[in-house]
């Protein structure tokens, strides 16, 4: 098994943890020498193979893999920063499929992304710039004449959809959708009555805010206030709160629900509700909410057990494993 590893943007300690585990467990590491850092190399066990590709042609990097994968070895290639970019794996990826060798990839920190943070700016900023193309020099490499500096500054938003729709349509299998998915490119118009990309653009955020992945439920819920139809959001809304155990802001978020059209309360939906409700009611009756037989049924006889044997989590598990129930009084 090769794996095409990038190495991240320079440090040491940048490489993905995927990245430095692949190279503590690695038989044989191919490096490029010129590119990457050396203190990487620690990560290796004293017994890996290693070798600079920056001496190697393909043909004794392919002549490597070949003799270690036939040995059943674990192989590393490692790329600077992200392989996919400027990291010349396509050839090599095309000579492993031809002798049948298995490979993945790892992906890296790419220096674009390093020189943002070491200059503290943002690539994106509102109301300046939305868009952002990676380039290079023409060197060695030679530039298409597409895609020169002076044509690329008359750039438009649709440039890469483009690029690789055309490419799409010289597929088998993606042809025909490719060649469709054209005809909405720079078409407002013919993209707001598509079912789904129609739907999608209206329900994404137009406006400005701090995204927190700590306040997901926060974040779900602009997206609900920007679009109150949103069943999505809700929907994510609610799960991310159940699966928080925080029952008071599912009881917050739950009312706001009721312009979304649901014709019957999901199941995990209600299974939190007649939990909630039996912490404060000693019976049914009042009951706001439509809730299943099966689900009265089932919170029933969860309770009994759970209150009557001393060690309820095994006599229940079989029956009640896949509850909100169990999930919030048994799961850690």
């Amino acid at each position: 098994m090769v794996h095409f590893v990038g190495a991240g943007s320079g440090a040491k300690d940048l490489i993905t943890v995927r990245g430095m585990n692949l190279l503590k467990n690695a038989d044989v590491i191919i490096y490029a020498g010129s590119l990457v850092n050396p203190e990487l190399l620690e990560y290796a066990e004293d017994s890996c193979e290693i070798y600079n590709s920056a001496y190697m042609t393909l043909e004794e990097i392919i002549d490597v893999i070949k003799t270690a994968d036939s040995e059943n070895k674990d192989i590393v290639r490692l790329h600077t920063g992200d392989s996919s970019i400027y990291g010349a794996i396509r050839e090599q990826i095309e000579q492993l499929n031809s002798y049948d060798i298995s490979w993945d990839i790892c992906p890296g920190v790419s220096s674009f992304l390093a020189a943002a943070a070491a200059a503290g700016c943002e690539y994106t900023v509102p109301g300046i710039s939305q868009s952002l193309i990676i380039t290079r020099m023409e060197g060695r490499t030679p530039v298409p004449e597409k895609e020169k500096m002076r044509e690329l500054a008359g750039h438009n938003t649709s440039i890469v959809a483009a690029k690789y729709l055309r490419a799409l349509q010289h597929t088998l299998f993606y042809k025909k959708w490719a060649t469709h998915a054209m005809s909405y490119l720079n078409n407002d118009e013919k993209i707001e009555k598509h079912p789904e990309w129609g739907w999608l653009r209206k329900a994404r955020y137009t406006e400005d805010f701090l995204f927190s992945d700590t306040e997901m439920d926060v974040m779900l819920g602009l997206l609900l206030q920007h679009n109150k139809s949103n069943r999505m959001a809700f929907e994510y809304m609610l799960a991310y709160v159940l699966q928080k155990k925080d029952l008071e802001r599912f009881m917050k978020y739950y009312p706001l629900g009721k312009d979304l059209g649901y014709n019957h309360i999901p199941i995990s939906y209600q299974e939190a509700l007649i939990f909630i409700w039996t912490q404060q009611h000693p019976n049914f009756q009042g009951l706001p909410w439509s809730i299943s037989r099966n689900v009265l049924e089932g919170v029933s006889e969860f309770a009994r057990v759970y209150m009557t044997q001393k060690d309820s989590e095994p006599i229940l598990r079989p029956k009640y494993e896949k509850t909100f129930w169990y999930y919030l009084l048994f799961r850690k």
